[in-house]
């Protein structure tokens, strides 16, 4: 019950990971908030709506709280009938409808909707039907094959179509969308104009050209007003020889300046072809003889880990691409300075974790930072562990190395790299911004990154 309102809500809680895994931590927590703050925003008459959410302070499984079903969902439904034709194009029609919608909303496309049997209202005898968000999708942890082919499967299955081909009327109409949508990538906009019988322009891909060995376009005689071929009666007499050799030799002579052109453009291309060739060739040379390259032991892990990550890692990625996404410019201000003229340049020494600007220019780059361990601890879900140079007052303000568990390299857990705290350390990495935080972090995944200086 809602206790302001005294209405019967829907409580539900998601398991992002898995039953019998964590929640959501840290960059997650903030990025879900987000999210719930802007489906509450949200109000449509086909959109069951969402009244607040949140995520557990003890394990931190995200839940949501919406408006409770009002009528039959079309699960409940399908065991006593199916839709007729005109209730299955109107379940696909309002579909659409508000997937544009959302998409106008957000500015992008908004592929949230549960199109699930369980998850659509059936409104009276099909005279309308209500959708529902599914934050797992907004979390980018349920990737289907995409809402208009959802949608199409759940049209299918709720007129009883599955295996059958249907023609005719207007049951052969909406089955032939079915099939369209099921087999082609449409936007939502591409298939309400395809639903109501509509021509899309076909995706075409454009062949890529190579610039170098496209030839260069010759100038044409083309029949324009001044110079039309005139298809000259008997009755004009001589003069009709007179225009028409006159026609002859314009056209000779504008396929010859054609011709010479071509060979002069066609030759200067090849030329710059060559001198951008040879350019590129001797930056890469010097490019190569700049950088030092560094030790095959340190350089092989590295990558080999990297290769290795889990699917988790990914879907973290994915979550933080989602959120910012969301948040459209509410987040904090971002470290990082979004004027690339005044960018500090690299420097090749080592920095200190208190340099939070210079740092901060460098999101991407590897550098190395270089001071006293102050602490090494796990997050609260354990899926991260964190190498900080200040104690608690301070730590949010320096720099920090992070290592994601679940990679599982040897030598980086928190018993083996707690006897670095009270020593003078040098740590190589990309920096990042933990989103959420908006801290500044080392990126570890191998041992080898972490050098002690301190004589042991």
């Amino acid at each position: 019950m809602d206790a302001e309102s005294g209405c019967e809500v829907l409580l539900q809680r998601f398991f992002p990971f898995g039953a019998g895994e964590g929640g959501l931590e840290g960059d997650e927590l903030s990025s879900y908030d987000q999210a719930i703050l802007r489906m509450r925003e949200l109000e449509h008459p086909n959109l069951r709506r969402v009244i607040c959410g949140g995520c557990d302070p003890v394990d931190g499984i995200p839940f949501m709280v919406t408006q409770t079903r009002s009528a039959m969902s079309l699960r409940e439904f399908l065991p006593h009938g199916v839709l007729n034709a005109s209730q299955g194009l109107l379940l696909a029609e309002s579909a659409l409808e508000l997937l544009i919608w959302l998409e106008q909303t957000f500015g992008h496309p908004a592929d949230w909707l549960a199109l699930q049997t369980s998850d659509v209202e059936m409104i009276g005898e099909g005279v309308s039907f209500r959708f529902c968000v599914d934050p797992m999708k907004w979390l980018g942890l349920r990737l289907g094959s995409g809402a208009v082919k959802e949608l199409a499967a759940l049209v299918e299955e709720c007129m009883g179509w599955r295996g059958r081909v249907v023609t005719g009327s207007t049951a052969g109409m909406l089955s032939g969308w079915v099939r369209l949508a099921k087999t082609r990538d449409m936007t939502f906009e591409q298939a309400l104009t395809a639903l109501r019988g509509g021509q899309i322009e076909p995706c075409v891909p454009t062949p890529a050209i190579n610039p170098l060995l496209a030839p260069a376009p010759v100038a044409t005689a083309v029949a324009s007003d001044s110079y039309r071929s005139p298809t000259m009666s008997a009755r004009a007499g001589s003069h009709a020889l007179w225009y028409v050799f006159g026609s002859l030799v314009v056209a000779a002579a504008m396929s010859l300046v054609g011709i010479k052109w071509y060979q002069v453009s066609h030759s200067k291309s090849n030329a710059d072809a060559v001198a951008a060739a040879a350019d590129q060739k001797t930056s890469t040379r010097r490019k190569k003889a700049t950088n030092p390259s560094s030790p095959v032991a340190v350089a092989v892990p590295v990558e080999k880990t990297r290769s290795s990550a889990s699917d988790e890692q990914k879907v973290r990625a994915q979550i933080e691409q989602r959120a910012r996404e969301l948040q459209k410019g509410t987040s904090a201000t971002s470290v990082k300075s979004k004027d690339t003229d005044k960018k500090v340049p690299k420097r090749e020494g080592d920095y200190s974790p208190e340099e939070h600007k210079a740092i901060g220019e460098q999101v991407g780059e590897k550098i190395s930072v270089k001071e006293r361990v102050a602490q090494v601890r796990l997050s609260n879900s354990g899926k991260s562990l964190y190498i900080e140079f200040r104690g608690d007052a301070g730590a949010s303000q320096s720099a920090c190395g992070r290592y994601f568990t679940n990679l599982g390299v040897p030598g980086m857990s928190v018993s083996e790299l707690s006897g670095l705290q009270g020593k003078t350390v040098r740590i190589q990495g990309v920096v990042g911004v933990e989103f959420g935080t908006n801290r500044l972090i080392i990126d570890l995944t191998s041992r080898e990154q972490i050098t002690l200086l301190d004589a042991p």
